[in-house]
């Protein structure tokens, strides 16, 4: 984003080309809209999304039109994979096996390499961070290995919503005229009440409504990770994900 803000700042002095304009839109338009941090994230994002179009001549913008208007949608909260359904995994599939000690040696014996690739493919990384990398939406999974045994892991994993950290619980917002919002509370400025509720993209996903308009609010019982991300992994695969994660 740096490197971005700089070239983007350098536009009217430059010697900037057409063939390097292009260049430029090619590499920015695959890491820009796709860009997540905190409360003012979107905000940035945006602004730069905006300097990067104004850079280009009418003629040039007309010439990356659907491409631009891709950009300027908000990414997905969970990328797009084109694996194959495997199967509907549930905790009696994979516990009984993984706690004999044959299985059980395995997870300890597999390919936690392998697993870094599946932490990205099944969507984890989206909300949770493992050894620095990840995001912030949920806990941080790096010290998962001392505090959760291979079955906790598990069925934190298969019935996310069976036990919710507090620290991550999202909120159910019902208000005056009828509507319902489910998030969380980032901030409030006098009566007005922010809720994000898109925990991975506050500000694009923020709702405002009049504190005096909220008739009640209760823990969500239903957790903002969804279930099924482990459909696409193979039994070996989902080892493989364990070792990854019980690795330090």
């Amino acid at each position: 984003m740096i490197y971005v803000r700089a070239l983007v700042a350098s536009a009217p002095f430059a010697a900037w080309t057409p063939a390097l304009r292009e260049r430029f839109l090619n590499l920015a338009l695959d890491r820009v809209p796709n860009w997540k941090g905190g409360f003012t994230a979107r905000a940035v994002r945006d602004s730069l999304l905006h300097q990067m179009i104004a850079m280009l001549p009418p003629e040039e913008q007309a010439l990356h039109a659907a491409r631009i208007e891709a950009a300027r949608k908000p990414a997905a909260v969970l990328p797009a994979t084109s694996r194959a359904f495997v199967q509907k995994w549930t905790l009696d599939d994979l516990v009984d096996d993984l706690d004999s000690p044959p299985a059980a040696e395995a997870v300890h014996r597999g390919d936690a390499n392998n697993g870094r690739k599946l932490y990205a493919a099944a969507a984890c990384i989206v909300c949770h961070s493992f050894q620095g990398e990840g995001g912030r939406a949920g806990p941080d999974l790096t010290t998962a290995a001392r505090r959760y045994s291979t079955r906790d892991l598990l069925e934190n994993i298969l019935e996310p919503s069976r036990v919710i950290n507090e620290q991550y619980a999202l909120q159910q917002y019902v208000i005056s005229d009828g509507k319902t919002f489910t998030g969380r509370t980032v901030n409030m400025a006098g009566d007005t009440v922010m809720v994000a509720t898109d925990p991975n993209d506050p500000g694009g996903s923020e709702v405002r409504f009049d504190i005096h308009d909220l008739e009640s609010s209760a823990p969500s019982k239903v957790s903002f990770m969804p279930e099924g991300l482990l459909d696409t992994l193979t039994r070996d695969e989902i080892r493989d994900l364990l070792a990854y994660l019980r690795s330090e």
